[in-house]
């Protein structure tokens, strides 16, 4: 009986364990655990996305928390606390549905975010949280101090895009947008009434 070389063999099962393998190393890629998030109901699934700013003026600083849930888009703009616009509009439950039913395969092409020990001061972030109403399926934190960051933060928007145009969210969150201020009306003028004109005196020896 003829063998077959061993080296022929043991590439053979090479390619099988890879082939077996590569689905579970890309999905690890991401970092994201996306296996839970198919049984998902929309009605009571919320996600979160939420943007840091940079430490820039107060007049230029734009924070922003979009919260999605079923039948409402809720966005609301900071600037380092100070509420700047808060505002609510209504979404139709198919397309929450719809939306939440492809979360999964949404997540499942972002790539890993980058990790560092030093931290991101003064720098813009990320994050986002998928909630089922009981906890938190889905929560990502991602630092923009990190150039490779920027891309995960990016597609994260992208995701969420479809809301944030509802509450018109590029323009509420514009840097270098002013705060609007409240001008108050100045109070009446009171007019003083006119004095008459004094007459001239009278000449001397006049009857």
């Amino acid at each position: 009986m003829q063998r077959q070389p061993i080296g022929r063999r043991t590439s053979a099962s090479a390619w099988l364990l890879i082939t077996l393998l590569l689905p579970s190393l890309v999905a690890c890629g991401s970092g994201i655990s996306t296996a839970g998030l198919s049984g998902l109901d929309p009605a009571t699934t919320t996600v979160t996305l939420r943007f840091r700013d940079s430490s820039v003026p107060p007049e230029y600083h734009r924070s922003y928390v979009l919260t999605v849930s079923e039948g409402q888009v809720h966005v609301v703009v900071d600037s380092y606390g100070d509420v700047l616009h808060d505002v609510t509009k209504p979404l139709p439950n198919d397309d929450w549905a719809k939306f939440v039913h492809g979360l999964g395969g949404q997540l499942a092409q972002l790539p890993q975010p980058e990790r560092s020990s030093e931290g991101c001061a003064g720098g813009t972030g990320v994050e986002f949280t998928i909630n089922d109403g009981s906890s938190d399926r889905v929560d990502l934190d991602v630092d923009n101090c990190l150039t490779g960051n920027e891309a995960v933060s990016a597609q994260l928007r992208d995701i969420m895009e479809p809301f944030a145009s509802r509450v018109d969210l590029q323009v509420l969150a514009s840097r270098g947008a002013r705060v609007p201020q409240t001008t108050l009306p100045s109070p009446p003028t009171t007019r003083l009434p006119t004095p008459a004109p004094t007459p001239p005196p009278e000449p001397e020896g006049s009857d």
